[in-house]
């Protein structure tokens, strides 16, 4: 009779040890698709910080362009055609970019309001990109 509840104790044992694994097992598989999730909100969010970020790198680049065809205009009479060329090219630039964000999905966990006023922000950047761009082509720069 000893050796029987030897025999049961090991196996019990055995069986405790496995359902240790396998709940160890279940609860790692959850975690790591709760931190697959996290990652991927946070790629979602870095992705469109990027973006954001460099429509305003881009648009900073064409006030510094316009300030030295500006200034190159006043001092000499005629306008820095390669001033006027990169704040062009940097123009395009941050309208891609403003474009690639408006049309990225809104995230889950954004409500509404704060997606409304971020959308708002961008229609007004893009309003005064189009309003640079219509007066350096009135002006004859572009």
């Amino acid at each position: 009779m000893n050796n029987l509840s030897i025999r049961h104790g090991l196996l019990a044992t055995l069986v405790i040890f496995g359902l240790m694994i396998v709940f160890g097992a279940v609860l790692g598989v959850s975690q790591l698709s709760a931190a697959s999730q996290a990652a991927g909100s946070v790629h979602a969010v870095s992705t469109r910080a990027l973006l954001i970020n460099d429509a305003y790198k881009n648009m900073t680049r064409v006030r510094s362009a316009l300030t030295r065809a500006y200034s190159s205009a006043k001092a000499s009479g005629q306008v820095n055609a390669e001033a006027i060329a990169s704040a062009e090219k940097s123009l395009g630039k941050s309208k891609t970019e403003l474009d690639e964000f408006e049309k990225a999905a809104a995230l889950p966990q954004q409500d509404a309001s704060t997606r409304e006023q971020i959308d708002e922000m961008v229609a007004l950047i893009r309003r005064c990109l189009d309003d640079t761009y219509a007066d350096l082509q009135q002006r004859g720069w572009m």
